[in-house]
């Protein structure tokens, strides 16, 4: 039974080409969908969100593009989060295979 629990990993591989964490309004690395580049940004604002934008024409080098467009977001309103009751924000997104993960903000329930 022990064998089968999940356990998170070092994974220096994954993404480290697009890992530019330092870069402003990057909530995690940029990634291939349907062979089209997506950059996931931070939308700062009362309720942080994850803004996902698809590059027409993928850039050299991650980050910002003219030629992107939004494609979808992760937002407050749109997250559940089993056994919180209530989403505040959404502040990073990572994908690994089958894995996606987002960080979140929760509301504290009241003591």
């Amino acid at each position: 039974a022990q064998g089968d629990a999940f356990a998170l990993e070092e994974d220096e591989t994954f993404a480290l080409q697009n890992r530019d964490f330092g870069a402003e309004g990057c909530a995690g690395a940029d990634f291939w969908l349907d062979g089209q580049l997506v950059r996931p940004a931070c939308v700062h604002g009362a309720a942080p969100a994850v803004q996902f934008y698809l590059s027409r024409t993928p850039p050299a080098v991650p980050g910002p593009h003219p030629r992107e467009v939004p494609l979808c977001a992760a937002a407050p309103h749109n997250v559940c989060v089993r056994g919180v009751p209530r989403v505040r924000g959404v502040c990073a997104y990572a994908r690994d295979g089958a894995f996606e993960v987002l960080a979140v903000q929760v509301e504290e329930p009241n003591t």
